[in-house]
């Protein structure tokens, strides 16, 4: 049974403050809620992982200490579904906790980042004819100890055992970024639009979101920026995970604005919250609010997250229980909507991901015929980007946010990832539909990057 205590009195600013001070050795999983308004402006968690599963399309690895519950669920599970292998995970820390007058968005268990890659196991249909089958589909960073922080109340959590008095202050080499390219360009960015406007009014889909990724080099205090990058940026599912190899590490920054799914086991009501739509901070809100085309584009996307949670929840329980709004945010306003269900009994975390991922939000209408143009049209791996990231709780609980306005890295560190060398990924990219304007849409793609280029040196060079 794991133990939750409330911890009245803590010094600490928030969760980042703490993790500042990390020692730099000890692996770091970090999600952080900026802002300060709303219930999802609200909680931070922080907690050094004591395992790493690693799901792939072959299989999984297991880097942690012997745990033969686990191992033996895993053993049993089909290592061919990657859903299968997640379910295992889940099921092997299910826990009762002991809770104090406070219902927790995490109580330990695992950090999860989704890649977007996953979505072409759970809809093989949406396979392009090069499909390439390397790379991780998954990572679950097991955390049974954890901090949480209620940024609303200015209180604090302790889940398990972290012994915060430990960690030392620390001084290291700031992040030293190259300037970023575009792949594809300007150009070839605004021709994919073209095609699939093309494929719109031929009648094969009603909207696909078309993306590009931006590169760049990188050297130095890796940790340190991130952990920066989330304390400037405001956003409200922000994320910091280390993911260190055998052979190279890697690592992602989230500073995602949206919600993906969120689920209370006690009640089962699921939630999801899909942007579509958006416009400079420096522009009205109004504006974006009387957009009839970015209206649409949102209405399209609500449809299909009826119909994917519909797949799951009990018949009749499906509801827009936010109908479109429009939240502000610290660069952009973005159009938004809430769709809510109660999740059918006996379901599974497997079960909800193989009725919604990829997010409806970052593929289009239909679904899996807007994976299919994503393929032909992307010729890079979206990655980390445009999955989800977020934390599946020992209870039951689930809450994930879209993987957009995330960053990728891949390379070398020493000294934790406060001493890194190697590339940052980006990806950027926009809803388009029939009255979509090719130029509009790469500045769209730019004003989205711009949460990016106000925390990083380097133009974007195409």
């Amino acid at each position: 049974m794991r133990s939750i205590t409330h911890q009245p009195g803590w010094s600490h600013d928030d969760v980042l403050a703490i993790a500042a001070t990390w020692p730099a050795q000890q692996p770091l999983a970090v999600l952080h809620s900026g802002g300060s308004a709303g219930p999802w402006a609200r909680w931070s968690v922080m907690a050094p992982p004591r395992g790493h599963l690693q799901v792939n399309a072959n299989g999984y690895s297991w880097n942690g200490p012997a745990w033969p519950e686990l191992e033996e669920r895993l053993d049993k599970s089909d290592s061919r579904d990657p859903l299968a292998i997640i379910d295992a995970a889940v099921s092997a820390d299910r826990q009762e906790t002991i809770e104090q007058n406070c219902r927790l968005p995490f109580v330990g268990g695992w950090m999860v980042s989704l890649r977007y890659e996953l979505g072409s196991h759970i809809e093989p249909a949406s396979r392009s004819t090069e499909h390439d089958e390397t790379g991780p589909l998954a990572d679950l960073l097991w955390c049974p100890d954890a901090i949480v922080h209620d940024g609303q109340a200015d209180q604090w959590w302790q889940i398990g055992d972290v012994n915060v008095e430990t960690c030392q202050s620390h001084s290291f080499s700031p992040l030293q970024v190259d300037d970023w390219n575009s792949q594809p360009d300007r150009n070839g960015f605004e021709a994919a639009v073209a095609k699939t406007i093309e494929l719109i009014r031929r009648g094969d889909l009603f909207q696909a979101n078309i993306a590009r990724q931006l590169s760049t080099t990188c050297k130095g205090d890796l940790r340190g920026f991130a952990l920066d990058a989330l304390a400037r940026s405001g956003a409200w599912f922000g994320c910091w995970l280390e993911l260190p190899g055998k052979m190279d590490d890697r690592a992602i920054l989230g500073l995602s604005p949206e919600l993906f799914l969120d689920l209370d086991a006690e009640s089962r009501l699921l939630r999801t919250r899909p942007i579509k739509g958006t416009c400079s901070a420096e522009e009205q809100a109004i504006d974006l609010a009387h957009s009839a085309k970015d209206a649409a584009e949102l209405n399209m996307i609500v449809d299909l997250m009826r119909n994917d949670l519909g797949r799951v929840c009990s018949i009749g329980s499906i509801q827009v229980s936010q109908p479109r709004t429009v939240e502000s945010h610290p660069t952009v306003h973005h159009g938004v909507a809430e769709v809510s269900g109660e999740l059918k009994q006996g379901r599974t975390v497997g079960d909800l991901l193989r009725a919604a991922f990829p997010p409806g939000s970052v593929t289009g209408a239909p679904k899996i015929r807007a994976m299919q143009v994503i393929n032909e049209l992307e010729d890079q791996k979206r990655g980390a980007y445009c999955g989800a990231v977020g934390c599946l709780s020992t209870n039951g609980d689930l809450r994930l946010g879209v993987s957009i306005r995330t960053v990728a890295f891949h390379g070398k560190t020493s000294h934790g990832f406060r001493d890194a060398c190697g590339t940052l990924q980006y990806g950027t990219g926009c809803g388009i539909v029939a009255d979509s304007i090719p130029a509009n849409e790469y500045r769209e793609s730019e004003l989205k990057a711009e949460a990016l280029m106000r925390i990083t040196p380097g133009p974007v060079t195409s």
